[in-house]
Order: structure tokens, then C-alpha cells, then sequence
């Protein structure tokens, strides 16, 4: 009798609501981790932007005197402290949704076919469940997730272009910093003090 070396171990079913929580409280993670990564490098982006511009504009346009870099400074750190609460801090206080979790998992395996989100859609549905089909969607969805990888799972797609951005942006900064006559960290640090 020829066995399917794709099929998923066999567990008893005490195990199947354990398996599902487990993986999908990993891919939860993961997409967290991936979305504050990509927040935090873009303001990373912002922030080196902003500070390039200064010095652009304090080296080739007009001097900023104290008077600009305190507006500079002052609009610094409002645009921070607005993005930090806007969004970062929420991604990092709540909790992500476990149906996109989910879905993040089904996306990158199509074979699953909605298994794991029909039994999250089907689990929280107050109108009565019946026990054997929550029973037999929960076995298909842990079924599926048994041979899922969830490292694999989470898209960073969008993390690695960003990245390439920020390279980028660094890659930029430090040309100029090479081919200016003009120093850029003495009117960043002058962004940055305007006290001083």
C-alpha cells in the first residue's frame, strides 16, 4: 500500500485546538514583529530625510540661523512624536487579529484553501455550532498547519523594500558627506542642539 509522504503526522484530537493556536500565535508574532520593523525603518527614512534637507538648506540656500533650526528642531520632533503615535505605539499595544493572521498563512500556502479561516470564522459564530462540523474544520485547518511553515508564511516583501530605501537614503547621505565641501553633521547637530 503506497503511502502520501505529503500527508501531515497523525495526532489525537485532544492536540488539534493546541497545534492551531500554537501557529497561528507564531504568525501573529511574526506579522507584528514585520510590521514594527518596516514602521520603525521608515521613520528611520523620515527622520535622515529630514535632517538631509536641513543641511541642504542650511549648506546651498540660506543660512538657518537659531531662529530655523529651532523650527527645524521643534518640527523634528513633532513629526517623531506624531508618527510614534500614530503608528507605532498602536501596533505595538494591540494585539493582531488572528482571522489575518491567517489569512497572511493561507496567502503564501494556497492549498489550504480558507480551511483555517473558515474554522476562526466558524468558532466565533454564536448561532448554535454544531460540534461535528466545528470538529471536522478544525481537523482540516490543523491538518493543513501541521505542514506549514509560518517563518515562511509572513510576507516581508514590503520590509525588504524599505530597507532597500533606507540603504539607499544612507548611501545618499554619505555621498554627499564625501563630495560636500560642507559638512552635513555640523548643521545636523546644529538641527539636533539648537541650544547650542
Amino acid at each position: 500500500m503506497a503511502t502520501d509522504s505529503t500527508a501531515p503526522p497523525a495526532m489525537p484530537a485532544d492536540q488539534y485546538a493546541a497545534l492551531i493556536e500554537r501557529q497561528l500565535g507564531s504568525a501573529r508574532r511574526q506579522v507584528k514583529i514585520t510590521d514594527l520593523l518596516s514602521r520603525c525603518m521608515l521613520l528611520v527614512i523620515g527622520i535622515l530625510a529630514f535632517l538631509f534637507g536641513a543641511s541642504l538648506v542650511d549648506h546651498w540656500l540660506f543660512d538657518l540661523g537659531s531662529w530655523g533650526r529651532a523650527v527645524a528642531f521643534v518640527a523634528l520632533l513633532t513629526g517623531i512624536t506624531g508618527y510614534l503615535l500614530r503608528f507605532i505605539l498602536p501596533l505595538a499595544v494591540r494585539r493582531i487579529n488572528p482571522v489575518f493572521a491567517a489569512r497572511a498563512i493561507e496567502q503564501s500556502e494556497p492549498r489550504l484553501k480558507n480551511s483555517l479561516i473558515n474554522f476562526l470564522t466558524f468558532r466565533t459564530d454564536t448561532r448554535g455550532n454544531q460540534s461535528s462540523v466545528l470538529l471536522a474544520l478544525q481537523y482540516k485547518a490543523a491538518t493543513d498547519l501541521a505542514t506549514v511553515s509560518i517563518d515562511d508564511a509572513v510576507d516581508r516583501s514590503a520590509t525588504l523594500k524599505i530597507g532597500y530605501v533606507l540603504a539607499t537614503v544612507v548611501t545618499l547621505f554619505g555621498v554627499y558627506k564625501i563630495l560636500s565641501p560642507k559638512d552635513p553633521f555640523q548643521s545636523i547637530s546644529r538641527v539636533a542642539a539648537p541650544w547650542k
